[in-house]
């Protein structure tokens, strides 16, 4: 000032002083008018401030040291001792169970980037997903559904990569597929993968009320009525049956709608619209249909077997399958020499069955596939998955000695995989909390297709 008298040397508050604290005034708020003491005030005022804060931190740590120094006593069965006068009592600690950490895909992310990797390595296609197309190709047959199911698990919460891969299969397929009645054939790539979607989407019957019914119904047939009077009550409910299904406004779950797009999209291109629409429909009546009425069956009646007129609805289903392709391959004419005696019945329900994927088509393709998997059951198949490959390693290894024509036709396939097979093998198993699937921890062996399909699924139909 004028008179010549020194500031003290201390910084003031909030310019990097002892309570450097940055206020920020509300707005519209008077502005903030000087501390009548001058600078000493304010410096006060800072001072007494951050010992205010102090006190309070002091005070909380010292709670957060008591509420655990409490916890530790009751794990340890000890009694707490009383509270001192005046003070407040700390809450106790309820026993509940430690949450278990949830998985984080890690092994599952590795797995996947593995399989949508190219297989030109092991002489299969350069494109994404071309190691799994190698891998699905390469795998027994016995094992191969179970793969598929894994692999499906594996992609499913990552994003839309599930869909990436279906898509790839299936055009693989269509195109190693000399007539269109090959593709969702019991040996058909196509029917592997059908079949394992449904094995991830049906958790109860996603058929209902349809399929029950019609299991109900023809269940309910007595076993003395004459064969032919018997043959006409079924095919009556095969047609109520495509005509309710016709009649919802989603007739499948939108995986499989998904599937139908994929197959009709790759089939038309190589094969005609009309041949198109009877693969969907080979594929939904041998595929989704006959297996899933065979459950339904079961369940209705567990324990009993299936009844003669169960199995006369089954050959049904499976004639409408095998004569889809009726017109657009064979020229069975309408002799009854050639094709069964009611045939003209079967192919009237396979053109109930075109009416029903036409209606399946005009809905929108899901890119995620509808495929709920959690994040354990995705790490427990990625483990899977690693654990079945180096057990084949292995078997290539202990067959080493053998020359390449005296290998199982197995062996062969499996030497052919052997790059994608080592890439795999060689990722690390983390430790997986709580497995959901069979045969995922380090003693079990590979499961088989069975422990994890319910009954009817696996058994495909000739």
């Amino acid at each position: 000032g004028s008179s010549g008298e020194r500031l003290p040397s201390t910084p003031p508050a909030g310019s990097g002083g002892l309570s450097d604290v940055l206020y920020a005034k509300p707005r519209g708020a008077p502005a903030r008018q000087p501390s009548p003491t001058g600078p000493q005030g304010s410096v006060q005022a800072g001072m007494n401030a951050v010992a205010t804060a102090q006190s309070e931190f002091d005070g909380y740590i010292s709670q957060a040291f008591a509420y655990l120094e409490e916890a530790e006593r009751r794990t340890a069965g000890a009694q707490m001792p009383a509270e001192p006068s005046g003070r407040r009592p700390l809450p106790g600690v309820d026993d509940i169970a430690v949450p278990r950490r949830p998985a984080t895909l890690q092994l599952a992310t590795e797995v996947l980037l593995q399989l949508r990797a190219g297989g030109e390595d092991a002489g299969g296609s350069p494109r994404p997903f071309g190691a799994a197309l190698v891998l699905f190709g390469a795998c027994p047959a016995a094992e191969r559904q179970l793969l598929m199911l894994q692999c499906l698990r594996v992609a499913a919460p990552i994003g839309e990569t599930a869909a990436e891969m279906v898509r790839t299969v299936v055009d693989d397929d269509v195109q190693r597929a000399q007539v269109p009645s090959l593709l969702a054939s019991a040996s058909s790539i196509i029917a592997t993968l059908c079949q394992s979607m449904v094995l991830l989407i049906d958790k109860d019957n996603f058929l209902a009320p349809e399929m029950p019914t019609l299991a109900r119904n023809v269940n309910a047939l007595p076993a003395n009525v004459d064969p032919r009077s018997a043959a006409s009550k079924i095919d009556v409910e095969v047609a109520n049956f495509i005509a309710g299904l016709c009649r919802k406004p989603r007739p499948l779950p939108s995986g499989l709608v998904s599937l139908c797009h994929y197959v009709y999209a790759a089939s038309e291109v190589k094969f005609g619209v009309l041949a198109a629409q009877n693969t969907v429909v080979m594929m939904l009546a041998s595929r989704v249909i006959t297996p899933s009425v065979l459950r339904a069956a079961q369940k209705e009646g567990p324990g009993i077997g299936l009844s003669e007129r169960m199995s006369e609805l089954s050959r049904l289903l499976q004639r409408v399958a095998h004569f889809a392709h009726h017109g657009d391959e064979d020229d069975y004419g309408t002799s009854t020499a050639v094709g069964p005696s009611d045939l003209q019945q079967v192919l009237k329900h396979v053109a109930a069955m075109r009416e029903l994927v036409a209606k399946v088509l005009t809905l929108p393709a899901d890119p995620t596939l509808g495929l709920a998997v959690p994040a354990e059951e995705a790490e427990d198949a990625a483990a899977w998955i690693v654990k079945a490959c180096q057990s084949w390693s292995a078997g290539l290894a202990a067959s080493g000695g053998l020359a390449g024509s005296s290998r199982p036709r197995s062996q062969q396939q499996l030497e052919a995989a052997r790059p994608v097979l080592l890439r795999l093998a060689a990722l690390s198993e983390p430790t997986v909390a709580g497995s959901a699937l069979p045969g995922n921890t380090p003693h079990d062996p590979a499961p088989s297709s069975a422990s994890l399909a319910p009954p009817g699924m696996l058994g495909t139909p000739p």
